[in-house]
């Protein structure tokens, strides 16, 4: 059993009392073994939040990688270029972002040629008998890009410096959990620009159609099974969002 609070950092570095100067108001922490299940998600990100507000601290989510076993994708060993892993990982983003209010995130590694769902674009020797050999890839070898690669996208392509995040919520009511099995919205904009970006996650296998007549979207991007943030011009405000995707739609918050 993972013992998920192995200290009390924000107390150590921060309270009034110790009086260390020159120290960032900012900590930095770890995703790993918090994702599973969606209950505790979320109930750590809660109470890590409540931390932070009461201590008046900014937070960044500084490394993550799939370790624990989970129902919805299993564990970290063996690759898996698939969305199901990119929706998992961006469900965790989403959770990172919106309860743990974080204001950077960061994942493992960029490039791997393990069997394990630690990168981004995965390297092989494209031998079949000797697939993961790494003095072979040095000379020659295969790249494969992943859905969470592109899923990443979704978030880092459009979701940029001193952007600020801003509520926005669906008229269904439901609980976080039934909601983190279902879609997930979250919504950032440059004040100076009026840009809004906002990152639409469908983790259920059902199309969602979304009211966003309040808006004036002008564009998606989709990542799924099949697509690769693939674009798509908006002219409805009445937005269909495929199951067991990524999307990220733009447009500002004045017509």
């Amino acid at each position: 059993m993972v013992n998920r609070e192995r200290g009390n950092q924000i107390e150590y570095f921060f309270n009034p009392n110790n009086k260390i100067e020159n120290v960032k108001q900012t900590i930095s922490g770890h995703s790993y073994f918090t994702t599973w299940p969606v209950d505790s998600l979320i109930s750590i990100r809660k109470k890590l939040n409540t931390k932070l507000k009461a201590y008046n601290l900014n937070y960044w989510q500084s490394e993550f990688c799939i370790l624990e076993n989970t129902d919805d994708i299993g564990g970290g060993w063996k690759r898996d270029l698939g969305i199901n892993t990119a929706l998992y990982v961006a469900r965790v983003i989403h959770a990172d972002l919106t309860i743990a209010n974080a204001s950077s995130w960061q994942w493992w590694t960029a490039l791997t040629n393990a069997n394990f769902k630690d990168g981004l674009i995965y390297l092989d020797t494209g031998d079949q008998k000797d697939l993961y050999n790494l003095n072979k890839m040095k000379s020659d070898g295969n790249f494969h890009d992943s859905k969470l690669l592109w899923a990443f996208g979704n978030f880092s392509r459009f979701i940029r410096p001193n952007m600020q995040r801003i509520k926005i919520q669906l008229n269904e009511k439901k609980t976080l959990k039934k909601q983190y099995k279902d879609l997930m919205l979250s919504a950032y904009i440059d004040k100076k620009t009026s840009k809004l970006v906002i990152v639409a996650i469908n983790y259920s296998d059902t199309d969602k159609t979304i009211d966003f007549s309040g808006y004036n979207i002008q564009a998606k991007y989709e990542t799924s099974k099949d697509k690769n943030l693939e674009h798509q011009k908006v002219t409805k405000q009445i937005i269909t969002v495929s199951g067991r995707s990524v999307n990220t739609l733009i447009g500002s918050t004045s017509k």
